[in-house]
């Protein structure tokens, strides 16, 4: 049995306007200041038991209880005159919630003669919100068949349910989450995945895997910033529509794990797309982390048992992003864009390579702690890769994009020491 846990994430931003006046000798100041914060705290209990049957099998089962509490828009605005608070008000709390979550499992884990091995449960979820409650069976099953030669075949099916709806918005310097419950009309989301495997050991330590997975995603979120306003009650019930998406994918992995070589290599195709019914006029579109093609290479060598050099390459497709499709001008003359279509751009294709060196200080004098010294160099060729992009229009009407980069070269220097 696990104890009781305790989890907190904050959001703050702060925004202050100052105004300074001198009338008749006199000098006068005022300050307005807003501070905006969401958060989510969650108190945890949990209960997990096991019971073996033999040397073959063994029942794992146990519970679950989280309560929230849900802060996901409070404005707090202050109006100080010559350093004294004259007004301070708190906006937004209407929308604070108390959602809480049970759920109880139960799994058996068995290991046949003929290298079988299942793995067999289901989760009864329950989600207790303030308009709703809504319960749901989540199955799952894996198979692992252990073949001549060490070789390997896996299948998996598993679901998920969350009532928590997460929202991040990476528009601004920092990236902001916010957290809101299940209530109204909305539903949870619902997770549904496939999976297979297989492994194939080669020659001097090398293992080549091919894998694919589909996963169907029901009650996703999307955000109509148009209808942006916070301090109403239960306002994402207004500025929020659901929809389903798909992700699917395929990776190539060459491995080894042993030896003066270390090394990871894949190539993974993948698609991910979103479709709502009032968004993109109904049309399915590629969701922003939709990277159909990524290939990574990750390689340690240790010449030595004190000196080892790692090297990280990564190349892959470029992230989608929304750029507009035409501007006109309103009956006030006022300039609009038009944003018919979602995420209709990729970005550059993204390329980086790191490199590192490591070296342990005279082990044999030390034997309760180690220490280390190295270098790392990110981005060493010094690529500029866009995380987002910005849009303007030049003389000739054209559109042209920005894109902003961050850490183009990073070299550091490190010391370590481990007791």
């Amino acid at each position: 049995m696990r104890p009781s846990e305790f989890r907190r994430y904050k959001y703050v931003k702060f925004e202050n306007f100052g105004l300074s006046t001198f009338n008749n000798g006199v000098n006068q100041t005022g300050e307005l200041k807003f501070e905006e914060n969401n958060s989510i705290t969650d108190f945890n209990g949990t209960a997990d038991f096991e019971y073996l049957y033999g040397r073959k099998s063994k029942l794992r089962y146990g519970t679950h209880w989280v309560t929230h509490n849900m802060k996901p828009g409070e404005l707090v605005y202050q109006e100080l005159f010559d350093g004294a608070v004259e007004t301070n008000n708190t906006y937004g709390t209407a929308n604070n919630q108390f959602p809480s979550e049970w759920s109880t499992y139960g799994e058996l884990d068995f290991h046949s003669d003929n290298y079988l091995s299942i793995n067999i449960g289901a989760r009864l979820w329950t989600y207790f919100g303030k308009d709703n409650t809504f319960m749901r069976i989540e199955p799952r099953i894996t198979l692992n068949q252990r073949l001549q030669g060490n070789k390997r075949f896996q299948l998996g099916l598993s679901m998920n349910n969350q009532g928590i709806h997460q929202l991040s918005s990476v528009t601004g310097i920092l990236p902001q989450d916010v957290w809101f419950p299940t209530s109204g009309n909305m539903k949870p989301q619902q997770t549904t995945q496939f999976s297979a495997a297989y492994i194939q050991p080669l020659n001097d330590g090398f293992e080549f895997s091919v894998e694919g997975f589909y996963k169907y995603f029901t009650g996703l979120m999307y955000i109509q910033e148009s209808r942006d306003e916070k301090l109403s009650r239960d306002y994402w019930e207004q500025m929020i529509s659901q929809g389903t998406g798909n992700a699917s994918g395929i990776e190539f992995l060459l491995s080894k794990k042993s030896g003066r070589l270390n090394m990871i290599a894949s190539y993974t195709y993948s698609k991910t797309t979103r479709l709502f019914e009032d968004i993109n006029g109904g049309v399915a579109y590629p969701f922003r982390w939709d990277r159909p093609h990524k290939l990574a290479i990750q390689m340690v060598f240790q010449p030595t048992t004190t000196i080892s050099f790692n090297l990280n390459a990564v190349l892959m497709s470029g992230n989608p992003v929304t750029v507009p499709t035409g501007r006109y001008f309103t009956v006030d003359n006022r300039l609009v864009y038009d944003f018919s279509q979602i995420n209709n751009y990729r970005l550059p294709t993204y390329q980086r390579v790191d490199v590192g060196f490591t070296k342990e200080i005279k082990p044999e004098e030390h034997f309760e702690t180690r220490e280390f010294y190295g270098i790392h160099i990110y981005n060493l060729m010094g690529v500029s890769n866009p995380v987002n992009a910005e849009f303007q229009f030049n003389s000739n009407n054209e559109l042209k994009l920005i894109g902003t980069s961050y850490f183009t070269f990073v070299p550091s220097a490190f010391y370590r020491i481990e007791f």
